[in-house]
């Protein structure tokens, strides 16, 4: 279809008059040639000086040609109602060299298989339907399946663009990108979708795969890095790139893994059929199968995931190369986005940077944005404007300014702009963009020299590569701050790390090659020399950096402080930031929308009423004055009842009939409002007998309210009593302190004496644990019971079975409940204290730590037993380095440990007390057969107290609850981190049997304690946990009572044994 255009430099679009477009899709000759046909617009469209909005029919795409000198390309129009000529925009005008803005740029050159090809080739996908595959297998993705699947909570639809929202998601199941899940297929995977408004008449899906990227093993691909794939372009003088379309959806996933990608929507249950861009290793697996199985072979081309770049030293190599890749794409049915591809040109973009025969540099959109950027008001654009000059790093040869004040401004709490601030900013902008240089490419025959320097707040390094015929060029620069510890190395060896530094930053040009260090100065020279032999051992720290060079091929000389290249670069340095974008993005606002289903009009509810049966019986009755049973919960308030038609009132409110009570109580409850909140809004508009009752049980039974709730008060506090005597039953622990030594300590407690042991340790594992146990258990001899944590050199069934081959019961503490080991717990918080206040003081931590072990042990009574625990252990008292008068070191009287038990039990019901007041403790009514939710850990404030898998409790004992999941799993945990689940039925129906969704299978198996014939049994039966009737009041005895001596301040009064 031949047509004219007027090429409007200010236009962004293409637009296509009314009666052009009407005569191209009714002849069949033309409309085989149109693809993508859209009615309507995604964008708004203004003419110039306008206010008003464009009136779009239609859009679509095309192949344009213009002349045989120049490319096809597939570009997109706009079908514009009443306009008087068709346009052609400025970005289409450029990129067929018909408009020229500036200097001459050969963006696009050369007519033969370049671009007819690629167009050609296009031609065949862009109308494909379903989407084009590559021609490989599924991909598989492995997760861990040994943890409980995940479920994000549904995420509601704007009203307004449901309907987009309905049509995209049809489109995706056409093009075969996502399937509806259907009945049979796995849904223990479930993450929330979002619709984002994208321009007027467009929307953008969102999955959030959050949830299930926890769960999946990555198999990382290395990915190329810049510096390799510019290091391979040396030589290059042509240049192409190709831009593939929804690149990640032309893999497809395997059936066996599509699960992990279910997404609630309100018009059902979808998965994805191709590899979606949220999963965390969908660069990984993309990389790979473009990079080997695709591309693999091919000379010239390299990608960095959907870029892909051909290159050639002639023309002539460079459009065989890229016939080469075109064929492989062909094969593979690649879908290309054709308005980015460039072929056969000398300038080309690829990955942020501009590429030609002379080098790569940054592109004139980063330096004008650079140069364009207006005065920071706040400390965050000043963090964003030196990340952005961070980006020109690598480019930047020479800079003499310091930004000192400007990086304090930017770790400022609070703004300010003075004249330093502004004379660094705009030397900065300028010197930056003067700076800026052409980085050459590498070669590995060229002569290399690395400049190396140091000053006293950063290093610099320079890499330089010299010709055949002797000309420099730079290769790469780069700059590194120094911490505040390297700052005060002497300058020597500041200037030693810059060398050391700067080889390791460019190892990858550097290792395998010779090459020169260029430095300032002389010790340098002296230090690296190859003449300079080091001892057996380096005596300076300059020297040991040395040791590191030896793999390198070098010879380090020296060169003027004037003439060295990285002095600049080592005097200007700035941290890393990362630069916030201030490009204006619509697409980052959410459009929101009342819920139009949750309204109840006076229509709906007469209308409802006539077909209620309870509401028919009402009108009669209130007709009649004849009140039947059914109604006795009205006839109380039969006074303050009025109806109009069918529509019933007390007194101001309406009367709801029972089919429209949910969808109020829904909306009353709209945001989670609380019990009390909801109340007040029922009782403002509508009444019906026991609403107060129903808006209680709704919010009750509301699982997005029981996630999100506290959890229950904690349990009445229980403790154990004391052990007969000492070394009977001890409580082991890990302690990790960073900073101090290897920073794990072993800490050992006898819970009868409180005789404290602290051991240092190299490793955590179960057999260095069992080596330190041995070496206390030498001087003391073997416990009797062994309690600890279920840390893992605890949990291995090495540790376990080594203890219990030597008799010593090993036991565990309720997972997840630091409390249940209370005695040791408590001896931490006393071993870091001492460890800080050495810290502060400035003292050697393993002196301070041996200091108050021994203080501990033998010179502080415990606070409950009177007593020291050296005395409870040994029988006398500690002879130390205090004078004393004491000629005789035995105690004053026997140990009575009858009342060092009384006074311990009775401390223990005071602290009782006590606690249970503060944390308002009260029992827990969950029982077995109870369906539970289970607290998780909360990395944010916005993550939800409770999972919302659900569990049954299986059994029970005290503040221990065993409970199942669905997949059969067991848990153990304390009461306090499970609540009782929402039925789910938020209003009184029919009830179920089971409501949790766990199957109904027998309680399993778990090994009851019961005392042992032995003499161990006494001790043992205060620490076992037993799985018996929780109805029963038995208790394991502990000993005989009648040796028990009953205080005379307890004559009259009932003394009560607590339990765990």
């Amino acid at each position: 279809m031949v047509c004219d255009f007027l090429i409007d430099s200010g236009a962004q679009v293409n637009t296509l008059v009314e009666n052009i477009y009407a005569i191209m899709k009714s002849d069949k000759r033309y409309n085989a040639d149109m693809y993508n046909i859209k009615e309507g617009t995604d964008r708004s469209l203004k003419a110039y000086a306008s206010k008003g909005e464009l009136d779009v029919l239609a859009t679509f795409e095309a192949f344009l040609f213009i002349s045989d000198e120049r490319p096809v390309h597939l570009e997109k129009f706009y079908v514009v109602k009443n306009a008087n000529r068709s346009l052609l925009g400025r970005p289409t005008a450029l990129r067929y060299s018909v408009l020229m803005l500036g200097f001459n740029v050969p963006v696009l050159q050369g007519d033969g298989p370049d671009a007819h090809g690629a167009s050609s080739m296009l031609a065949t996908i862009v109308a494909s339907n379903p989407f084009p595959k590559f021609n490989i297998p599924p991909v598989k993705i492995s997760y861990d399946k040994s943890r409980p699947p995940c479920r994000n909570i549904f995420s509601n639809i704007p009203q307004a663009i449901k309907p987009l929202v309905e049509k995209r998601l049809q489109e995706l199941i056409a093009a075969d990108i996502i399937e509806p899940v259907s009945e049979g297929m796995d849904v223990s995977f479930c993450s929330s979708m979002l619709a984002i408004p994208k321009g007027k008449h467009d929307i953008r899906l969102v999955i959030d795969l959050r949830g299930p990227n926890q769960y999946i093993q990555r198999t990382p691909f290395a990915m190329p890095t810049l510096e390799s794939m510019m290091a391979e372009l040396n030589g290059a003088k042509w240049f192409s790139t190709i831009d593939l379309a929804n690149a990640f959806f032309h893999i497809e996933l395997d059936k066996d893994s599509r699960h992990l990608t279910n997404f609630y929507t309100e018009f059902g249950l979808f998965r994805c059929v191709r590899l979606p861009f949220g999963l965390c290793n969908a660069p990984d697996i993309f990389q790979e199968v473009l990079q080997r199985v695709i591309l693999g072979g091919c000379l010239g081309v390299k990608n960095y995931l959907d870029d892909v770049l051909v290159f050639g030293p002639t023309k002539e190599v460079h459009d065989a190369r890229l016939e080469e890749v075109l064929s492989r794409l062909r094969q593979h049915n690649v879908k290309l986005n054709d308005s980015k591809c460039v072929f056969s040109s000398q300038s080309v973009k690829f990955v942020g940077f501009a590429l030609s025969p002379n080098g790569w540099s940054v592109t004139d959109e980063k330096m004008t944005a650079i140069k364009s950027f207006r005065t920071p008001k706040t400390c965050g654009e000043v963090k964003s404007f030196l990340g952005l000059v961070t980006f020109a790093d690598r480019f930047i040869q020479r800079r003499a300014d310091l930004t000192v004040h400007l990086r304090a401004l930017a770790n400022s709490d609070r703004f300010y702009w003075t004249e330093l601030e502004d004379r660094e900013f705009n030397n900065l902008q300028d010197n930056a963009l003067k700076a800026i240089t052409v980085l050459g490419y590498y070669s590995p025959t060229d002569v290399t020299e690395l400049y190396v320097d140091a000053s006293p707040v950063g290093l610099g390094a320079v890499l330089v590569q010299y010709n055949s015929d002797n000309e420099p060029r730079i290769i790469a620069c780069a700059s590194k701050a120094l911490t505040p510890t390297e700052q005060r190395y002497p300058q020597t060896q500041r200037e030693a790390l810059g060398v050391v530094w700067g080889v390791e930053r460019f190892s990858s040009y550097l290792l395998g090659r010779s090459f020169v260090i260029r430095t300032d100065a002389q010790a340098n020279e002296f230090i690296f020399s190859t003449t300079h032999r080091l001892g057996k051992r380096a005596v300076t720290r300059a020297e040991s950096w040395a040791l590191r060079l030896q793999p390198y091929d070098y010879v380090m000389k020296g060169v003027c402080g004037k003439e060295n290249l990285a002095d600049a670069l080592s005097r200007l340095i700035h941290e890393s930031q990362q630069a916030e974008p201030f490009e204006e993005d619509d697409t980052g606002h959410l459009l929101y929308s009342l819920d139009d289903s949750m309204n109840i009009t006076w229509e709906e509810i007469e209308k409802e009423a006539e077909e209620d049966e309870e509401m028919q019986m009402l009108h009669e009755a209130l007709v009649t004055d004849n009140w039947p049973k059914e109604l006795r919960k009205y006839e109380t308030q039969k006074k303050n009842i009025s109806f109009l038609g069918f529509l019933m009132f007390k007194g101001d409110r309406a009367i709801l009939p029972s089919s429209l009570r949910t969808k109020a109580l829904q909306a009353a409850h709209g945001g989670h409002v609380g019990e009390s909140a909801m109340k007040k809004i029922m009782r403002e508009f509508f009444w019906w007998p026991r609403m107060s009752i129903d808006a209680e049980k709704f919010v009750q039974n509301c699982e997005t309210c029981a996630m999100l709730s506290r959890k229950n008060p904690p349990l009445p506090l229980s403790s154990r009593e004391l052990p007969d005597g000492p070394w009977q039953i001890l409580q082991v622990d890990f302690l990790t302190i960073t900073g101090c030594g290897y920073g794990e300590f072993l800490v050992l407690v006898d819970t009868h004496s409180r005789y404290l042991n602290v051991i240092e340790m190299r490793n955590k594992d179960a057999e260095s644990t069992n080596e330190a146990l041995c070496e206390i258990f030498k001087m003391w001899g073997l416990p009797l019971i062994l309690q600890s944590d279920n840390g893992p050199p605890f949990q291995s069934v090495t540790f376990t079975q080594f203890w219990e081959q030597k008799g010593v019961k090993v036991r565990k503490s309720i997972p997840l409940w630091p409390q249940s080991n209370g005695a040791i717990e408590r001896q931490n918080q006393g071993i870091l204290k001492a460890m800080s206040a050495s810290k502060l003081e400035g003292k050697n931590w393993r002196q301070s730590l041996q200091q108050y072990v021994h203080n501990h042990n033998t010179l502080v009574p415990h606070s409950r037993l009177g007593i020291t625990p050296f005395e409870l252990m040994v029988g006398w008292k500690f002879r130390g380095n205090f004078p004393s008068l004491w000629k005789s070191y035995q105690l004053d009287r026997e140990v009575d440990y009858d009342d060092i038990r009384e006074k311990d039990a009775e401390s223990k019901l005071v602290s009782k007390k006590n606690s249970d007041a503060a944390h308002g403790a009260r029992d827990s009514p969950i029982q077995i057969g109870d369906t539970v939710l289970l607290a998780q850990q909360r990395k944010s404030k916005m993550d939800p107290t409770f999972g919302a898998e659900r569990f049954k409790v299986v059994a029970r004992d005290g503040a221990k609850i065993v409970i199942l999941s669905r997949s059969g799993v067991q848990y153990t945990r304390n009461v306090h981190d499970v609540k009782a689940a929402p039925s789910e039925h938020h209003l009184v129906g029919p009830d179920d049997d089971d409501e949790s969704g766990i199957p109904s299978m027998p309680v399993p198996s778990v090994p009851m304690a019961t005392a042992d014939d032995d003499k161990h049994s006494e001790i043992d039966a205060a620490v076992r946990f037993s799985l018996g009737d929780p109805k029963s009041s038995e208790r394991p005895v502990l000993r005989d009572r009648s040796k028990v001596k009953r205080p005379a301040r307890f004559d009259g009064r009932f003394v009560y044994t607590v339990y765990d």
